[in-house]
This record gives structure tokens, sequence and C-alpha cells, in this order.
């Protein structure tokens, strides 16, 4: 403060800075007998001092200035060289006062050059702030990769972290000065660096899409684990961005997160059972098991309670959602209980109608080489019996026409055990290939609507089948 004084250009000052710095207390011997010699009333040392005279709130600058042999000025109207709105006059400007009043110093206190010189030196100061923002925005993709840049070079060279912020140091001696902006200096800001480096910086959410439920799964997946700084992204651009608004709006509820917990645990045993559809291999004798341990997997998520019991545990303090500030209410507890329950049972109603004719679908493993046992075998004469049967039914109305396929498959038996000798050892155990097509996305709609959920319920499901994240 006391060089931009000094930049007023003013000899013999007294003023509240200086001053204070030299315990300044009266004035020259001059300048008091320049005073005594007025006829009208003297300035007094102390009025530099005095808080409702020297001093404006708005600026937190002590502004009275007096210059010996001259008279009184104000820094703030020096600095910015106003003028009197009425006549121009530069007084308490660049033109001494020398009505040594209390009274003409809080005149000049609340007129308008004064008023104006303080605007100007706000607007300054905002002006400086916001130059300082942009330019610190400016680097700032750029310092983050320097910082980065240093940890991986530490890191390669063994290195100990602790030596980062020397590194720093250096580029900003060998001319980095843009490293300035880097804030993060505290220990716990040193070593997650060093741990996240290994992951992306950036991640893009998948786009929940209608074709394949698959891509739900893996939109589920990211939202279940980023949850938190999705929320506290979408916060920080509340105001600016609608879109990001609505989804803060949707997506930051205790039902939204408890029911995208209990999908993150149902739809990967929904997802293994979809990749055996879509492998573009399929063998007939293994649909049926599949089906089987997909039933008995969600069996077990529905009996342990596992999705409710782990959300509960991670909204508690020190758990992973403990930053996303929400509290699960009882009637919460009780909604995800009975929504588990009910989504279970409905995906497995949804697999049995889904598959009605499974036990066709599993008589045509009878015509896998690999399945068949060997002619010695006691196995062997009765077969395909039954599944040949069944595949009679189905395609055939006359009796003459059943009885002469049942009669074609124990001929035709004995040819697919001689070509189970003749195959490749590594044929021997590779299913047969059929044409099928992937489980739809129905199977979890209609379960999701079965278990009390809409699927157009923009406050649980629409907010994971849309893009989360474009950045």
């Amino acid at each position: 403060m006391l060089l931009e004084v000094e930049k007023c250009g003013l000899s013999n000052l007294h003023n509240y800075y200086e001053c204070k710095q030299k315990s300044c207390k009266d004035f020259s011997e001059e300048e008091e007998a320049r005073q005594k010699k007025l006829k009208k009333r003297r300035f007094h040392h102390s009025w530099v001092e005095e808080r409702e005279l020297a001093y404006d709130k708005t600026t937190g600058i002590w502004w009275l200035l007096f210059s010996e042999n001259q008279g009184m000025f104000c820094f703030l109207c020096c600095k910015h060289k106003t003028l009197n709105t009425q006549n121009n006059a530069a007084v308490f400007s660049t033109t001494p006062s020398k009505r040594y009043r209390k009274e003409a110093i809080r005149e000049h206190s609340s007129a308008k050059m004064h008023q104006a010189a303080v605007e100007a030196k706000m607007n300054q100061r905002v002006s400086m702030f916001h130059q300082q923002y942009r330019e610190k925005e400016a680097v700032r993709s750029d310092v983050l990769y320097n910082a980065f840049a240093a940890l991986y070079w530490l890191a390669r060279e063994a290195v100990a972290n602790v030596k980062f912020f020397s590194l720093l140091n250096l580029f900003r001696a060998v001319g980095l000065d843009k490293m300035q902006h880097f804030n993060h200096k505290s220990p716990a800001a040193l070593q997650e660096p060093s741990k996240e480096a290994k992951d992306k910086c950036v991640r893009r959410l998948a786009k929940a899409t209608r074709t394949r439920w698959l891509s739900l799964g893996k939109a589920v997946e990211g939202v279940h684990k980023d949850y938190v700084p999705l929320m506290l992204t979408l916060k920080q651009l509340d105001q600016k961005d609608a879109q990001a608004s609505g989804l803060l709006a949707k997506m930051h509820k205790v039902k939204f997160i408890g029911v995208v917990t209990v999908m993150h645990h149902v739809l990967p045993v929904l997802n293994r059972l979809s990749y055996a559809f879509q492998q573009g291999k399929v063998s007939f004798s293994h649909i049926k098991p599949a089906i089987q341990k997909c039933t008995d997997d969600l069996d077990k998520i529905a009996q342990m309670r596992v999705p409710v019991t782990e959300f509960l545990r991670d909204l508690s303090p020190g758990g992973r959602l403990e930053q996303a500030d929400l509290t699960a209410s009882d009637r919460d507890k009780l909604f995800l209980t009975n929504f588990l329950v009910k989504y279970v049972n409905s995906l497995k109603e949804s697999l049995s109608s889904r598959f009605p004719a499974l036990p066709l679908l599993s008589a045509f493993s009878i015509f896998d080489p690999a399945q068949v046992p060997e002619r010695g075998q006691p196995g062997f004469r009765d077969y395909g019996s039954a599944a040949v049967k069944l595949l009679a039914e189905q395609f055939f109305d006359d009796e003459s026409h059943k009885n002469q396929l049942m009669d074609e498959w124990q001929v035709f038996k004995y040819d697919l055990a001689k070509w189970k000798n003749e195959l490749p050892e590594e044929f021997v155990s590779t299913p047969l290939v059929a044409n099928s097509s992937g489980i739809s996305e129905n199977v979890v709609t209609v379960t999701m609507q079965d278990a009390g959920v809409q699927t157009n319920d923009d406050s649980v499901i629409q907010p994971v089948q849309r893009t989360i994240a474009d950045e």
C-alpha cells in the first residue's frame, strides 16, 4: 500500500500507513510554524488516524493524505484522477484542499467524485481477480499435464514422491511460470495423483439403449461405480446446464441409487445368460442348465438380501456413498427389500415365459455326436428315445410318421456313435452350432414393471437409459 501512496508524487506526506510505520505523531517544525500563521483552523495530525474521517469501508483503504506546505488530498481520487461532477474542480485529487475542517473531509467522503473513485477501485480489483482467474483456467490443462508428467517421471526413476514439489520449483526456475497455479500441495493430494495416475483421468459413462439390455448393464455399472463424483460434477454444472440440473434432480435420490444397486447385482447374472446366446455357438444340451443356473443365482440374491445390505453399508459413515449426502429412511429400506424380491420373481417368470419350448429345444441335444454313449454302454440302447418321441409329437400328426421317425432314430444313433469316433479331438467337446438371437430387453422391462417400478418413471429408470455424461 505504501508503494501505491508514493506513486501519487506528493512530498513530505502524512497518512495512516506511513505514519504508523514511522510512528509519526507530529508535523515538521517548518509545517508547524506555517500553520501557526494561518488565520483559519489548522490541520491536526491525529485526523489521518481517525476511522470516521479517513477510512473507507467499501475499499478498506485509509484515504486521507496531508502534504506539508500544500494541504489535504484523497488517495483514491488522486490515483484515479476523478473530478467534481459540477464544476470539474480537482480539489482533493490533483489540487490540495486547504479547508482544514472535519466537515470538509466528511463532505468529500460523500461527494460523487469520491464515490466514483471508490467504484473505480472496486472495478479494478474485480478486473484483476477476473484476469487471474482467466489465466488460471487457460493453463489448467497444461498445469495438470505437467504435474502428472512429473509424477510419472518420479515413479519411473524410483524417486520418492516427496520430491514432487521440489521438482515443481525447478519447473518455475526454468521458465514454466504457469506451474504457480498448481495449488494441490497437501500430503494427501500428493498421494492421490500417484494412485489415480494408473486410472483414466476422464471417464465416459455408457449410454443405455433399448436394442439390447447388455448396454443397460454397462450403464448401471458406470453409475454405481462413479455415483459420488457424478453427483459432484452435476452439482457444479447445475446452474450452467439445464440437462445437468434435470439429471441431478432425478438421480440424487435414495430410491434411484438403491434401485441401481439392486440392478448392479442382478444384471450381471442375466448378462452371463445372454452371453451364452451371443457367442454364435450354442449347445441345445446346455440351454436348460444355463437357465437353471441363472434362476438359482437370482434366488440366492433375493434370499440373502445382498444388494440392500451393501447399499445401507455404503450410505453409512465411512461408506462408499457417504459423500452423496443421502439418508435411507425405514420406508426406503422397505421399498428396496420388496423391490428386490418382486424384481427377482418377475425375472424368473419372464424367463420361463421366454422359453416355453425349453424341453423341445433340449430334445435337439441328442443330435450332438459328442453326447452319444459308446455302443457297448448300458445307456446306448435307450439313448434319445424319449427326446425323439417328443420331437415326433411336435412335428407329426400322423401316427405312421411318428413311428417311422422312431424307427429311423434307432438306426441313426449308430451313425452318430460312429461319427463321434471319427471327429477330431477338439470337436468332441464343442457344442453344435445353432442360430440363436440374443435375449430381448423386454425381459428386463417387463419385470421392472412387475416389480413396481415403471420404465417411464423419470425418477428411477430414465436417467440410467440416457447419456449420463458427454464429457
